[in-house]
C-alpha cells in the first residue's frame, strides 16, 4: 500500500518537530561538548526553530511550502546545527513536486536528498554527531516503506532505530564517552524527528504555540560546568548571511577554509550562511563581501 501524505500534514509535522527541537533548548545546551565546549547547541537551535514557527507559510501545495520552510530556516539559522539543519530542509525542499500530496515513497526519498545536502555542506562530516541521525533515519524509512504495515508503525520503527542511533554518539566520540552523554546536535535532531512522527501519523493534532517556554534554574544549573576547563583555537564563531550566485559559493568556501574550523556554507537558492570559528572574523566578512552581498 502506497501511502498518501499532505502537504498541509507535512508543514504540520515539520512545524511540531521544530517545536519539539525548541523546547529541548535547556537539555540540548548542558550537553553540549562538541565540536566545541560552548554550551549553546540549545540557544541556536532554539533560534534556528523559532524563527521556522514565526515565518514559514502554508502554501498551495509542498515544493512552496517546503521552500518557505527551508528559506526560514536559513535566513533564523545560527551556530553549527542551525546551520546544519538549514541545509537539512532546503534538500528536503530541493527536488520536491509542485503538488497537493505526496507518496511516502516519495518522501523517503526527500530524507536521502536532505541528508546528502547536509552532509556536503560540511567540510569535515565526523560521525557519531547529527549527520550520522540523519543518514539513520533516510535509510530506516527507505527499508521500511514497502513493507505491509500501518503508516504509524512504519515511522516508529524507524524512529526506533534513530534512538539507537543516538545511544550510540556516546560509545563513537571518546568527549562523550568520558561524560556518559549523547550529542547534543543528534539529541536536538532526534527531537524534531519524534515530533515530526507524532503528527505525520495522526498520534496528535498540531496546535502552534505562541512562545518558547522558558528554560528552568533546574535545567541549565550545569551549563558551563562541563565546559568549565575548555580551550579555544579559535575565538569567534563567525556567521555571514549573503546574496551570491551559486556559482561563487565554492570559491568563497575555498578562501574561508583556511581561516579557522568548523567551516559549514549552507544555501538556498540565492542565500548562502556562512558559518565558521575564526580569530579573524573581519577577513570572512570582507572576503564574503567580494563574492556576495551581505
Amino acid at each position: 500500500m502506497e501511502y498518501l501524505i499532505s502537504g498541509q500534514l507535512l508543514y504540520h509535522a515539520i512545524l511540531h518537530g521544530a517545536e519539539q527541537t525548541r523546547e529541548s533548548r535547556g537539555e540540548l545546551n548542558r550537553i553540549n561538548v562538541f565540536p566545541v565546549v560552548d554550551n549553546d547547541t540549545g540557544n541556536n537551535l532554539a533560534h534556528t526553530m523559532q524563527h521556522i514557527l514565526t515565518n514559514a507559510a502554508l502554501l498551495d501545495n509542498v515544493r512552496p511550502t517546503l521552500l518557505e520552510i527551508s528559506r526560514s530556516a536559513l535566513i533564523g539559522a545560527r551556530g553549527n546545527s542551525g546551520a546544519i539543519f538549514s541545509q537539512y530542509l532546503y534538500g528536503l525542499y530541493e527536488n520536491s513536486p509542485e503538488k497537493p500530496e505526496i507518496t511516502l515513497s516519495e518522501l523517503s526519498q526527500y530524507f536521502h536528498m536532505a541528508y546528502s545536502r547536509a552532509y556536503e555542506a560540511l567540510e569535515t562530516p565526523v560521525e557519531g554527531t547529527i549527520i550520522t541521525l540523519m543518514r539513520t533515519w533516510a535509510t530506516s524509512v527507505a527499508e521500511l516503506k514497502d513493507r505491509e504495515a500501518t503508516l504509524r508503525d512504519i515511522f516508529e520503527e524507524a524512529l526506533r532505530r534513530v534512538m539507537l542511533s543516538l545511544k550510540d554518539t556516546t560509545n563513537t566520540l571518546q568527549v562523550l564517552k568520558e561524560l556518559h552523554i549523547v550529542d547534543a546536535g543528534a539529541l536536538g535532531f532526534y527531537k524534531f524527528i519524534e515530533g515530526f512522527v507524532r503528527v505525520i501519523t495522526g498520534q496528535i493534532q498540531y496546535v502552534k504555540k505562541t512562545a518558547m517556554t522558558e528554560v528552568s534554574k533546574a535545567e541549565m544549573s550545569d551549563v558551563h560546568a562541563l565546559g568549565k576547563n575548555a580551550s579555544f583555537p579559535f575565538r569567534y564563531c563567525t556567521e555571514v548571511l549573503l546574496e551570491i550566485d551559486s556559482r561563487q559559493t565554492e570559491a568563497l568556501k575555498s578562501e574561508l577554509k583556511p581561516l579557522g574550523d568548523c567551516l559549514l556554507m549552507s544555501a538556498s537558492e540565492n542565500l548562502a550562511r556562512v558559518h565558521l570559528h575564526t580569530n579573524e572574523p573581519w577577513v570572512v566578512i570582507r572576503a564574503s563581501a567580494a563574492r556576495g552581498t551581505i
